[in-house]
């Protein structure tokens, strides 16, 4: 369901970590328990962050229930309250953190008091803030290494903001895309590829340059800056971030089964098929060996080659 409480239940929040080769449970701690502070959509937990590690620490976000740092082999180092705020519709969250070599980074948009945070990732101390003028977003931020610097990417309203993984401040924004931010960015050495998506209506897309600076502006009739390099108004990622492999952009649509193939450099499309019954897809696609990965809503994984045009070479079902 949507809005109301948050259901009148004791909650436990917990990490687990799981040999890869037996499935055996090495170990497994309690890291909050407790009445969740918001609700949820039926669709949602509250344990949908995404863990990182940078393989000697490991950081677990639970949204409005706060963010854990463990050692690998579980011993608890530190834990932050970063506060509760209520979401859009009572859906939840679901952005997960990022790290960079010194920083833990948290996007938090809400209804309330939005805001991105970076953390010193060995003590969990604030380093810098930065509040937002948005409401809520589940997109995770994504640390561009390009070509000239690092960037912090994050996305949220209509738009999209680079930020200097150091400071915070504002390298620049992009304005202008109409959609809901679920999806996150994804890019190469000289384009970041972002968009935002809906299950009806516009969905943006677009390549931004490395280099850009100051406000890049999307028009209505979609003309753009010079920091844009090509600008599709259909096409952006609703649920699934988008896949970007051997030159070409992947992305997978929330209803319909539909997967579309994008030239990376140009922006010009190669194909839009629809995925034999396949069901939604929120997961996002991956890739190995010359073959991309879709695994949708009712556990079926597409199999595709690689490449310019649409070829399906297997369906496994879990």
């Amino acid at each position: 369901g949507t809005g109301g409480d948050p259901p009148n239940a004791i909650y436990q929040w917990k990490i687990l970590c799981v040999d890869s080769a037996s499935g055996a449970i090495e170990w497994e701690q309690l890291a909050h328990e407790g009445r969740p502070t918001i609700p949820t959509h039926g669709s949602n937990t509250y344990a949908s962050e995404t863990p990182v590690t940078d393989g000697d620490r490991i950081y677990a976000y639970f949204g409005m229930t706060g963010l854990f740092c463990y050692d690998m082999q579980g011993k608890l180092l530190w834990n932050k309250d970063l506060g509760a705020f209520p979401m859009m519709a009572g859906w939840g969250t679901g952005s997960s953190p990022v790290l960079d070599d010194r920083h833990i980074f948290v996007q938090c948009d809400n209804e309330k008091e939005s805001f991105l945070v970076a953390l010193d990732k060995t003590t969990g101390d604030e380093v810098w803030r930065v509040g937002r003028d948005v409401k809520s977003s589940w997109s995770t931020p994504y640390l561009w290494k390009n070509q000239l610097r690092e960037e912090l990417i994050v996305c949220g309203g209509k738009g999209v903001w680079s930020h200097d993984p150091a400071t915070g401040a504002v390298l620049w924004k992009l304005d202008g895309l109409v959609g809901q931010f679920q999806a996150s960015p994804v890019g190469d050495q000289e384009l970041l590829y972002v968009g935002a998506g809906n299950a009806f209506g516009s969905r943006p897309l677009c390549a931004v340059r490395a280099g850009a600076k100051g406000d890049i502006e999307i028009a209505a009739d979609g003309s753009t800056g010079s920091g844009v390099a090509w600008y599709r108004n259909s096409g952006g990622p609703s649920m699934a971030s988008p896949l970007l492999y051997e030159g070409r952009l992947y992305v997978l649509e929330q209803r319909g089964g539909l997967i579309a193939c994008y030239d990376a450099r140009t922006g010009e499309p190669h194909f839009r098929e629809r995925l034999p019954d396949a069901r939604g897809f929120t997961s996002s696609p991956w890739a190995a060996d010359g073959k991309i990965f879709c695994l949708d809503e009712e556990g079926t994984t597409f199999v595709l080659q690689a490449g310019p045009e649409f070829k399906l070479v297997a369906t496994n079902k879990l």
